[in-house]
C-alpha cells in the first residue's frame, strides 16, 4: 500500500484541515477531499483525461475495499479481475453509485462512506452492520453501452462480450469435464458476472456441494432435480448482481440449463445450478420460490452428461453432498 493511500484513509476516516475542501461544482485538484450533502467524502489520487460515465456505460474498474483501520476485504488486483459496472443499471451499493458519477476515465479515486451509504445495518457476508468503510478505485475504461449490452467499441479478449452471442467454457471436475456454452446475448449481466469467477480463477478448487433429487426434498410442494456449485467459501467474491428474469432475457430452464443461484432478488453472486430435466418452476412466474420471480438462466451444457449424472448421485446428508465433487477449475473454451 502507498504512501499516499495510507495517508489518505487516516484523513478521510479523521478529517482534519490537512486537505482543503474543493469548490462546489468544479473538479477538485488532487489531494482535496470533498464531502457531498449526502456524507460520501472523497478525493482524487490521480485524476485521467477519459470520458465521463453516463447511465447506461459500462466501466472497467480495479478496486480495494478496506475497514477504517486498514485492514483489506475485496481487492480485484488479487487476480487482475476489474469489476465491470454499468453506471445506473446494476445493483451496487449508494456511496459507490454516487462516487462512480464524479469520475472520469483515468482517474484514482478514493472514497470513504460512511455505513449507510455502504451496507448499513444490515452488513453482508464480509462487512459487520453499521461499518464505515474505505474504497480505493482506478477508472481502467468508460464505454458507452450499445443494445444488446456490448459497449460499442470493446475489444478486449479477456473480458467478457455480452451480446456476442455465445461464450463457450468448461468445468473441470474430478470425475471429468462438462461443456456448456453461456448466452452473453440474452443474460450479459449474469454471464460477465460469472465470468469475472472464471477469469479471476475464483472456481479453481471449487466444488459442487448440492444435489436436489425427487427424493430429498420431503418438505417442498414443488420439486426440481439440480446439482449446484460455488467457490470456495474462503475466496472473496464480487458484489451481488441485478436478477435477469426469463420473461425478459427468453430463456428458460430446460434440461442442462445454467442457472444462477440466489436467495432473494437481485442476491446472485458465484453459485449455479445445472438442470436435470426440464424445471419450469424456476422460470419467472413458477412456484419453486414463493416471490414468483424465477432464477437466472444463463448457458447451456453441451457434453458432460455422465459428469452430472455421478455428481447427482453422490451420497448425501439431505440435499448436502458428504463429500463435495471438486472442480478443478472452469475456463473459457
Amino acid at each position: 500500500m502507498i504512501r499516499f493511500a495510507a495517508v489518505a484513509l487516516f484523513a478521510m476516516a479523521c478529517p482534519s484541515p490537512m486537505f482543503a475542501q474543493s469548490e462546489a461544482g468544479s473538479r477538485p485538484a488532487i489531494g482535496d477531499t470533498v464531502t457531498t450533502p449526502t456524507g460520501l467524502r472523497y478525493l482524487f489520487a490521480k485524476q485521467g483525461s477519459g470520458p465521463k460515465p453516463e447511465t447506461g456505460s459500462v466501466m472497467s474498474i480495479h478496486g480495494i475495499g478496506r475497514f477504517t483501520d486498514g485492514r483489506e476485504f475485496w481487492n480485484t488486483r488479487t487476480e487482475n479481475a476489474p469489476y465491470q459496472y454499468r453506471l445506473g443499471v446494476d445493483r451496487v451499493i449508494r456511496g459507490f453509485e454516487e462516487g462512480m458519477r464524479e469520475v472520469r476515465e483515468g482517474d484514482r479515486i478514493i472514497i470513504f462512506m460512511k455505513p449507510e451509504l455502504a451496507y448499513g445495518a444490515r452488513g453482508n457476508r464480509d462487512i459487520p452492520p453499521n461499518t464505515a468503510l474505505v474504497f480505493d478505485y482506478e477508472i481502467l475504461s468508460v464505454k458507452p453501452f450499445a443494445p444488446g449490452g456490448a459497449s460499442r467499441d470493446s475489444t478486449s479478449s479477456t473480458s467478457p462480450q455480452p451480446g456476442a452471442g455465445r461464450v463457450p467454457i468448461r468445468i473441470e471436475t474430478q470425475y471429468g469435464n462438462i461443456e456448456a456454452y453461456l448466452d452473453s446475448g440474452r443474460a450479459p449481466i449474469t454471464v460477465t458476472n460469472f465470468l469475472h469467477y472464471v477469469d479471476g480463477h475464483l472456481y479453481d478448487s471449487a466444488s459442487f456441494f448440492r444435489t436436489v433429487t425427487l427424493e430429498n426434498q420431503p418438505n417442498d410442494s414443488v420439486k426440481i432435480q439440480v446439482i449446484q456449485g460455488g467457490k470456495a467459501r474462503s475466496k472473496q467474491g464480487f458484489p451481488e448482481i441485478p436478477l435477469e428474469r426469463t420473461n425478459v432475457t427468453g430463456l428458460t430452464h430446460v434440461n442442462g440449463t445454467l442457472s444462477m443461484a440466489r436467495s432473494g432478488p437481485d442476491t446472485g453472486t458465484d453459485q449455479f445450478s445445472i438442470m436435470i430435466g426440464d424445471q419450469p418452476a424456476l422460470d419467472f412466474g413458477g412456484k419453486r420460490n414463493k416471490d414468483g420471480q424465477g432464477f437466472a438462466a444463463f448457458g447451456q451444457v453441451t457434453s458432460g452428461w455422465d459428469v452430472i449424472k455421478k455428481i447427482q448421485a453422490q451420497p448425501a446428508n439431505g440435499q448436502y453432498v458428504t463429500m463435495p465433487v471438486t472442480i478443478l477449475k472452469i475456463v473459457r473454451r
